[in-house]
């Protein structure tokens, strides 16, 4: 059994399938999020609100006596005290494209504006888990400018975040930075 309790901030987590008698929950002042081998990003703020947005199999999310079934490729958002509204349909995965510099030290990549998108979130890291994380941030913006990259090689993972704040499917390209 495991049980997580997280106040604020977010958490991306893979579970792997659960025995009948096991359970691995996540709960946060709005809602419970319970897993039986799934993949799923939950996010909570400060003003009560927890985000599930679900990229693999399925959860269990309960806000007090109301439970709903999120799927992957969905998402829901629980407001402490308000009923549960229905999983509504996460962003796809936009469609990226990028540009190395002449010396191999830029890298530029941009994709076409994607429907529903406030904004993006681009992770750039040095293994293909995300563990080893160089950039994490939120932009308005469809495209980014990495430069002075040393040499190596790296991971992109590019999202877009809807008028929800629901955080879509990935986009993940990874690049080759070889010495200039």
């Amino acid at each position: 059994d495991t049980r997580v309790r997280l106040n604020t901030g977010s958490v991306n987590t893979w579970v792997e399938k659960q025995r009948p008698d096991s359970h691995y929950e996540i709960r946060t002042p709005a809602a419970i999020t319970a897993v039986r081998g799934t993949a799923f990003r939950l996010s909570a703020d400060s003003e009560n609100i927890s985000r599930t947005e679900v990229t693999e199999g399925i959860v269990a999310v309960s806000a007090g006596d109301t439970e709903k079934d999120v799927r992957d490729g969905y998402g829901i958002v629980a407001e402490k005290d308000k009923p549960l509204p229905e999983p509504g349909k996460l962003l796809d995965a936009p469609e990226i494209s990028d540009n190395m510099s002449s010396d191999n030290s830029e890298l530029h990549v941009s994709g076409k504006k994607l429907d529903g998108a406030k904004s993006y979130r681009d992770r750039l890291a040095s293994d293909q888990q995300f563990n080893q994380t160089i950039i994490d941030e939120s932009t308005e913006n469809n495209s980014i400018k990495l430069t002075d990259l040393a040499p190596g090689h790296y991971y992109l993972q590019v999202r877009g975040i809807d008028q929800y704040k629901l955080e879509g499917i990935d986009a993940i390209n990874d690049y080759d930075i070889q010495q200039a």
